[in-house]
């Protein structure tokens, strides 16, 4: 991957301090994540297998170790694809990965309430689209 900055100060600064709050609201915010994630498509609850709790433990575990390393392009860069190639072992397809966006999203303007803002929005997004991206493009980019 070639050195760059991955988000800006400002990004990264939004993304750790809402990253917080989440985390203050874990429960609350996998039972919505998750819930929300398996009515829009019921079909990924064959590969999300274990609980609402246990899922978003992960994913928040996977969003503290992403943002810990934005500032490591290389090692982000590892990180995502390991986590790409268990998804697709567990049969996800690139098309959950935006679904997944938007649900995301949608559950963070959810939890975090009136400190969710339009900067915030697009700080999430731009480290969303990075990490979905770097998780597929070996996986499905192969023509």
């Amino acid at each position: 991957m070639e050195q760059r900055v991955l988000l800006s100060p400002q990004q990264k600064r939004l993304v750790q301090l809402t990253l917080a709050k989440v985390l203050l609201r874990s429960g609350t915010f996998s039972d919505v994540l998750f819930g929300q994630l398996f009515r829009a498509d019921p079909s990924l609850m064959a590969v999300f297998k274990t609980s609402k709790a246990e899922l978003g433990r992960r994913l928040l575990h996977l969003l503290e170790i992403a943002v810990s390393l934005v500032d490591a392009p290389d090692e982000l860069a590892q990180a995502m694809h390991n986590l790409g190639q268990h998804h697709a072992e567990y049969r996800a397809i690139q098309e959950h990965y935006p679904l997944f966006g938007r649900v995301f999203a949608a559950t963070l303007e959810r939890v975090l309430g009136r400190a969710y803002n339009p900067e915030i929005a697009a700080a999430w997004t731009e480290l969303f689209d990075l990490l979905a991206a770097l998780a597929t493009e070996e996986l499905y980019d192969r023509v």
